[in-house]
């Protein structure tokens, strides 16, 4: 399901631990990089004009 949130909405699902996948265009990823987000990123991958992170990876052993 993808949606779009406020920023208020986005801080109670990092706050919570749900996994989530955030898009961020090219533009916005210095940004982002130096954004109190950043440091719950998991795993990113480049896709086209934008970077992909997955946000509260849970590892299962």
């Amino acid at each position: 399901l993808m949606e779009q949130v406020n920023e208020e909405e986005f801080n109670k699902i990092i706050a919570s631990g749900k996994p989530l996948m955030l898009i961020v265009p090219k533009g916005e990823i210095k940004h982002f990089r130096q954004s109190t987000i950043y440091p719950n990123v998991s795993e990113s991958s480049e896709a086209g004009t934008a970077e992909v992170y997955i946000l509260n990876k849970k590892t299962l052993f």
